[in-house]
């Protein structure tokens, strides 16, 4: 006959049972401890390097000086760049919203890193011309010198017909 449950557990938790018991758990919350406190610490300290502002993605058009590219209307050849210092590399995607990548490329030439260069690295701008009038989405993976990666993103729209 096996003993009641109430019975097990006042079993376990008495004399030097008890004593392995509360030893055991002691010994298994130090070493969770000891494990996560660092893995903590360092994501923290990654994420607090890793912040792309808005505003050092933009746009420049013939008609638009250098703005922020999250929230503006392109229309025509437009550049886009992000603008860093300490960044080793950014890759760019960009995607119709809601839909797959239709451009993805990656440059490591700064401190203007833009989505598109000649072979001598100079800027070149997106023919928005080729693409559907629409909202889209510029994702970004920035890799810094320190070797810190962070994500940024932008939305835009394009606007070629008319209104």
């Amino acid at each position: 006959m096996r003993p009641a449950r109430r019975e097990l557990f006042g079993d376990i938790m008495s004399g030097a049972t008890k004593l392995k018991a509360i030893t055991s758990l002691v010994i298994s919350t130090v070493v969770t401890v000891a494990v996560v406190a660092p893995l903590l610490w360092r994501a923290t300290q990654l994420e607090s390097r890793a912040v792309v502002p808005a505003d050092r993605i933009v746009v420049t058009t013939p008609e638009l000086d250098a703005e922020e590219l999250d929230g503006a209307t392109v229309a025509g050849p437009a550049r886009i760049a992000l603008q860093g210092e300490e960044i080793q590399a950014v890759a760019f995607v960009v995607a119709p919203r809601g839909a797959t990548s239709i451009i993805e490329r990656v440059d490591g030439d700064g401190p203007n890193f833009d989505l598109f260069t000649d072979d001598a690295g100079s800027p070149l701008p997106l023919d928005t011309t080729k693409l559907d009038d629409g909202d889209y989405d510029l994702l970004l993976t920035v890799t810094s010198t320190d070797g810190s990666v962070a994500k940024a993103a932008a939305g835009f729209e394009i606007r070629n017909g008319e209104s």
